[in-house]
Formats: structure tokens, sequence, C-alpha cells
């Protein structure tokens, strides 16, 4: 596999960080890995950076944005990770207020059912690190 410009890789960490009790210790360690890992398989990050401690309305749009934008055009493959807190199927988000439905809202975003995804035909390797 060429590993130029084999995709982009879109990380999303919400830490808890200003929770008391329910911070995500260790977190900033498994970005850093992943990180490493798949820019040395050819992936660039998303916007350049990882994402962390987003609430609803920026996860939804990050996750929109991603999968729409045309920059996947010529990519072979496109990596989303989202590390949270979860509960029956939902990803808690950062503010601890809201959740995102992995199968309505993320999963949904990633297929190729939306009019405006570039995703179409292009793998899709989806990683959830949260709590059923």
């Amino acid at each position: 596999m060429d590993k130029n410009n084999v995709g982009h890789i879109l990380i999303i960490n919400n830490t808890f960080a200003t929770l008391q009790g329910a911070e995500r210790i260790g977190s900033a360690k498994d970005v850093e890995n992943l990180e490493k890992t798949f820019v040395k398989l050819g992936f660039k990050l998303y916007r350049d950076k990882s994402h962390q401690d987003l609430n609803k309305k920026e996860m939804l749009g990050l996750l929109e944005d991603f999968s729409t934008d045309s920059a996947h055009n010529n990519s072979k493959c496109v990596v989303v990770v989202i590390m949270s807190h979860g509960k029956n199927g939902m990803i808690i988000t950062n503010d601890n207020k809201e959740s995102l439905s992995l199968h309505g809202d993320v999963l949904k975003l990633m297929s190729n059912s939306t009019e405006k995804s570039t995703l179409k035909k292009i793998p899709k390797l989806v990683i959830v690190q949260a709590c059923r």
C-alpha cells in the first residue's frame, strides 16, 4: 500500500477532566499511540490534530464535516476513533449532559446513505472506546 495519502484519521477524545471521578485517566497516551501508529501507516490527522473534550453540537459538526470533506476524494480508507464514556449504545459528550447515538448519529454519518457524503465507495474503520 502506498503510504502517501492513505486517508485521514479523525480522533475524538473526551477526557471528562472537569468532572471529578469521571476523568478518563491515560486517554492522552492512547491518543498519542493512535497518532503515531496511523501516521506511520500513512494516514493524516484530520485538520492536523486530534480533537478533545467536545459537546454534542461540536461532535456532530465535526463528524458531519469529516463525512462531507472533499479531502477524501483520493483516499484509500478513512478512520474514525471516538474515545469517551458510554451507556446503552450512546456516546456521552464531554459536558456529560447529552449523548450521541452510535448507530443513529455516528454510523449514519459514516455510511453511504447521506447525500453529501464524500465517503462513498471508501472503506471506513470506526473504532469506539466506550462502555456500552
